[in-house]
């Protein structure tokens, strides 16, 4: 789970992309669901950035 959060607690789009290939690497054999489900997701997932940080509050 920690290793998650590095997803969605990311300050930009390009950090989170580097903690989700990360997560794959580490946990995508494991579980490749989940991995794969955000990879295939990313452009609907990371829609977030989008807005100013103040808005995640």
């Amino acid at each position: 789970m920690a290793d998650l959060k590095e997803v969605y607690k990311a300050v930009n789009e390009e950090q989170a992309l580097k903690a989700l290939e990360s997560l794959e690497e580490t946990w995508g054999e494991k579980y490749s669901i989940v991995t794969q489900s955000w990879l295939n997701n990313w452009g609907n997932l990371s829609t977030y950035f989008d807005f100013p940080p103040e808005f995640a509050a």
